[in-house]
């Protein structure tokens, strides 16, 4: 997940950005992977709790914006955009990116999550978590990930004021 991760906010990403990974003294190879990859790699001894972990972020973060992200997020092109412009228009001092975990309504979501649950178990019970299989579910929930990141953060049916830039929606793959 961690390789999905970074190649999809490497990839699109427009801003400049530093990034800061908290590591809770995995086991996975998570800190290996991110020692080379993060900016910066702040290494817990244990299981801190989240606020916890995100002012040791703060505390490091060189830049004005900060976006918490977990590592099982994946971004669509220019969601840094969409998401500093909607700060600007609206005057908002902070802002979340969304997630299809919380879509414009229940049927859409039951579909979603229905949809997720007859891809997600399948290929894990057989195949795992191997970064091929990650892959093979992210095309398979979302053959077009762009476009339906477009549509779900259109905020038809989000109660999203008028005159705000549709914000940018982010795939939670886990």
């Amino acid at each position: 997940m961690n390789r999905l991760f970074y190649e999809t906010l490497k990839r699109n990403t427009r801003n400049v950005y530093e990034l800061i990974i908290i590591d809770n003294n995995s086991t996975d190879g998570s800190r290996e992977f991110f020692r080379e990859h993060a900016d910066t790699v702040i290494e817990n001894p244990g299981n801190y709790s989240y606020p916890y972990c995100q002012n040791q972020g703060i505390a490091a973060a060189r830049y004005d914006y900060l976006v918490f992200l977990n590592n099982d997020v994946l971004v669509p092109a220019g969601w840094d955009e969409h998401l500093l412009r909607t700060m600007h228009v609206s005057g908002a001092d902070a802002i979340s990116p969304c997630s299809n975990d919380d879509m414009e309504s229940r049927a859409v979501q039951r579909r979603i999550n229905t949809r997720w649950k007859y891809v997600k178990y399948p290929l894990l019970k057989l195949f795992g978590t191997r970064y091929a299989v990650l892959r093979l579910m992210k095309r398979l929930m979302y053959p077009d990930f762009e476009r339906f990141a477009a549509v779900a953060g259109s905020g038809s049916a989000n109660g999203r004021p008028r005159g705000l830039p549709a914000p940018a929606s982010c795939l939670r793959a886990g």
